[in-house]
């Protein structure tokens, strides 16, 4: 059996982009260091001047980038934006018409697949015929799993009965998060959350408390008003980006997912990352089967400018392939 495929989600180096401290070529250029054979699962408006309306020449000269440096164009992603408008705000299904019309950067681009975040299940029709007419597989990240969460599921079924085998997933290892990040607890810091504020929307999180029982406790503190708002944000952060979900729900998704984006937020000396169960997920993924790709996301980038991103993705990587053996005694001689 072959083992699954190594890539990169362009927003890893979304803060070096930001911080014009890498180019678009690059950024590339980073990934494709990383190993043959690396899928870039990328964002056009990161990469692509005058989007969403870049000029001919621009898209021609990234797919030379991506074709020579030898990166495989894997999913070209596209937001469902329904305020992208100036007027009101759009329904999912005028929205969807607006990816559409992205679509074509993502075919012109030379990308196997079309990412659309977000999407709930009564789109899932509309997608399927998208697919078809794109005749490429679109795809709906997601960072839930269905155990825990009930929309996950209702996506779930939805994409099994109306897909049509042209709908997938894209299972966001931000579902299965263990422990809060250290880099977004010091970012809450230097950005004026109270020491007291952020331990107690710390415990808050594991075990989960109500949330109107931790905003009473955070109304007592006796905070200023641009502290209790940014206590409040880094309340509702964990509970929106840092979902503790059951890593066995992955199970329930794996027929329809494209592949894993391994979400991380800072690694070791060993690659390891506290915060993401990969010791639980990778042999999940190995006794299943699971021969999809496996996409690296970090986020540490976010809120610490002093980590370095490709030393991370290099780790983060090497920490998979050496995980118990993990892609040569696992999974066979593929891709390693």
């Amino acid at each position: 059996m072959s083992g699954p495929r190594l890539g990169v989600m362009s927003f890893s180096l979304g803060g070096d982009l930001w911080r014009r401290r890498i180019s678009v070529e690059g950024m590339i250029a980073a990934i494709a260091s990383l190993g043959p054979g690396q899928e870039l699962e990328l964002i056009g408006s990161h990469a692509l001047r005058g989007f969403p309306d870049p000029d001919e020449a621009e898209v021609a000269a990234l797919r030379s980038m991506i074709e020579d440096h030898g990166v495989v164009a894997s999913v070209y992603c596209a937001d469902l934006d329904r305020a992208r408008t100036t007027g009101a705000m759009l329904s999912p299904q005028a929205a969807l018409e607006l990816v559409e019309r992205e679509a074509a950067l993502a075919r012109a681009l030379g990308f196997q697949a079309l990412r659309v975040s977000p999407a709930g299940p009564d789109l899932v029709p509309d997608l399927a015929r998208l697919a078809e007419r794109l005749g490429i597989p679109v795809l709906v990240e997601h960072g839930a799993e269905p155990r825990t969460d009930p929309h996950t599921a209702d996506l779930v079924e939805a994409i099994a009965r109306h897909g049509e085998g042209r709908v997938g997933l894209i299972a966001d290892g931000s579902a299965f998060v263990r422990r809060l990040p250290q880099p977004w607890k010091q970012a809450c810091l230097d950005g004026g959350v109270p020491t007291d504020a952020l331990d107690l929307v710390v415990q808050s999180w594991d075990p989960e408390q109500p949330l109107p029982e931790v905003m009473g406790a955070l109304h007592g503190l006796g905070l200023d008003p641009l502290q209790l708002e940014l206590s409040v944000y880094a309340l509702m952060t964990t509970r929106f980006l840092f979902r503790k979900g059951d890593v066995a729900g992955l199970l329930d998704m794996l027929p329809h997912v494209h592949h894993l984006q391994t979400k991380f937020f800072a690694t070791g000396s060993d690659g390891a990352d506290p915060c993401v169960p990969y010791d639980e997920i990778v042999p999940l993924l190995r006794d299943a089967g699971f021969s999809g790709g496996l996409h690296a996301e970090y986020e540490g980038g976010i809120w610490s400018a002093g980590l370095d991103t490709v030393a991370e993705l290099r780790r983060h990587q090497g920490y998979l392939r050496r995980h118990q053996g993990y892609l040569r005694r696992l999974w066979g001689d593929g891709q390693a």
